[in-house]
């Protein structure tokens, strides 16, 4: 009798935390990991010309954690349909001569339609040589393979002191 009890209790707890079929789906829109990675990699070599077709033309971008004093979250900068997104893209090209992130990780949702970016950034200012190095956490989300939002979080300490903002007195 002992045996039979234990015997069921390892069934059920291979049952339990075995992973589900559900878990085991992979998304239908593809392999959104590729296309975050294809995002950076377009950025450090100044070549963009894949992005548009990767982005929904309803997308957003909104960075929530600005290079300023102002606390209301309906203040972050947001940047509304594709051509805005890209008007964004092609401005941080236009403010920067150099774009390297290194330490990038990326973690994937169950289902695949959301992807988390690490990085560190080792930038160079386009008008004085000024280095710019933050560390950040995108959020894209996808759909129907496109991606529909992304939110670019990062220190807005060093982004500030970039514009000549001093947030620490």
């Amino acid at each position: 009798m002992t045996k039979f009890i234990f015997s069921t209790l390892v069934i059920l707890a291979i049952v339990t935390t075995a992973p589900h079929s559900s878990a085991q789906k992979r998304k239908p829109d593809g392999d959104n990991v590729a296309k975050v990675k294809a995002v950076f990699t377009a950025l450090e070599r100044r070549d963009i010309t894949g992005i548009p077709e990767l982005i929904d033309d309803n997308a957003s971008l909104a960075i929530p954690f600005p290079p300023s004093c102002n606390t209301d979250p309906e203040a972050a900068p947001r940047f509304n349909g594709k051509q805005a997104v890209l008007g964004y893209i092609n401005g941080v090209l236009a403010n920067f001569k150099q774009i390297r992130f290194y330490d990038l990780e990326l973690t994937e949702s169950k289902d695949g339609n959301t992807i988390f970016a690490e990085a560190k950034s080792d930038f160079i200012m386009a008008r004085n040589d000024a280095p710019y190095r933050n560390i950040y956490v995108f959020r894209f989300d996808f759909a129907n393979g496109k991606v529909t939002k992304v939110l670019e979080h990062a220190n807005p300490i060093p982004a500030a002191a970039l514009v000549g903002i001093s947030l620490c007195k």
